[in-house]
């Protein structure tokens, strides 16, 4: 048992009864910095930028972030600095739009606020959908959330 306001570790994720939104993001932004610093100095292609940010650092900050939910605001401000380690090693100017980083034919960065959404909306999809008690509870917080919000009708129908 922990005090209220300490967060605990399981298995990589940070838990607390408290919201520690502002912990988590603190966490994201520097294992974001923290690898932007060491790959800033390695004599590395773009490419290789975007695979190592694809493919190791947003699963590592969509584990740690599992059980929070961020703004995309808040998402384009933590992923700032691979964009702009990206334009750095590609001699493109800071004003380049993201568009072209994300862009499938080009450098095929991924969007942290669309990786994150999708994962968002597969969890939902696999509660709701679930034949257990994870469906059934899923089904009394949208019952609950319904009648919380005074709707006519369930919150995942039209």
């Amino acid at each position: 048992m922990t005090p209220n306001n300490r967060s605990i570790r399981i298995l990589g994720v940070w838990i607390s009864s408290d919201i520690n939104h502002n912990f988590i993001k603190k966490q994201i932004k520097d294992e974001i910095q923290t690898a932007c610093t060491m790959l800033k100095r390695k004599h590395i292609t773009s490419q290789q930028i975007c695979y190592i940010f694809n493919s190791v650092i947003i699963p590592r900050i969509e584990y740690r972030a599992n059980l929070n939910f961020f703004t995309e605001k808040e998402l384009i401000s933590i992923s700032s600095p691979i964009r702009s380690l990206l334009r750095l090693k590609c001699h493109l100017a800071n004003t380049t739009p993201n568009s072209i980083l994300w862009d499938n034919n080009i450098y095929k960065l991924i969007d942290v606020y669309s990786r994150f959404l999708e994962h968002q909306i597969a969890n939902l999809q696999f509660r709701v959908n679930h034949q257990g008690i994870l469906g059934e509870f899923m089904e009394i917080r949208l019952l609950q959330s319904q009648i919380d919000e005074w709707l006519p009708n369930n919150i995942l129908n039209k």
